[in-house]
């Protein structure tokens, strides 16, 4: 469970976020990680310290990411959640998508964004930001961001009198 025991899929998930978008290793010091070869979690570096004989557990921490086939080519990528993105996503320097106003209501009630025409933003996952606020991921491809927002996160009843 420690993230000093070798482990090839943590390092590799260490060096997606450092190269797709510049969230250096060093951010992660007092953090341990977890895996069960498909999800990936995040946890305080102090629970190493606790004693969990005894107990049954399921998982531990929050989840950071998970590794899917990509039925398309067959290669196995890499997501990151939403909760991470919006924990840790404020460290990224590089594919980080800036939105606005009209474009983060609709984000947030689940939409897909089309004409999208970021500068310095590679096709593939993105982090999605509204102003200062880290909203999340998103998948860009040909100028529309497909959103990856969780269903149970979405704000479908909001009015645009919130904003």
């Amino acid at each position: 469970m420690s993230k000093h025991k070798p482990n090839n899929l943590i390092a590799e998930f260490l060096n997606y976020l450092d190269e797709r978008f510049g969230i250096k290793k060093e951010i992660f010091f007092d953090y341990g990680f977890d895996t069960d070869g498909e999800r990936i979690s995040i946890f305080s570096e102090g629970i190493n310290n606790k004693n969990l004989d005894g107990l049954i557990i399921k998982s531990i921490g929050l989840r950071a990411g998970k590794y899917f086939k990509d039925i398309r080519n067959g290669r196995v990528k890499l997501k990151i959640s939403t909760n991470f993105a919006q924990i840790f996503g404020r460290y990224a320097t590089k594919n980080v998508l800036q939105i606005n106003d009209d474009e983060v209501k609709e984000y947030i009630r689940g939409s897909d964004l089309e004409n999208i025409r970021p500068l310095n933003v590679e096709e593939g996952e993105v982090i999605i930001k509204w102003n200062e606020n880290v909203i999340g991921g998103g998948n860009y491809s040909q100028g529309k961001i497909k959103n990856q927002i969780p269903k149970k996160k979405r704000l479908t009843k909001i009015s645009d009198e919130n904003f």
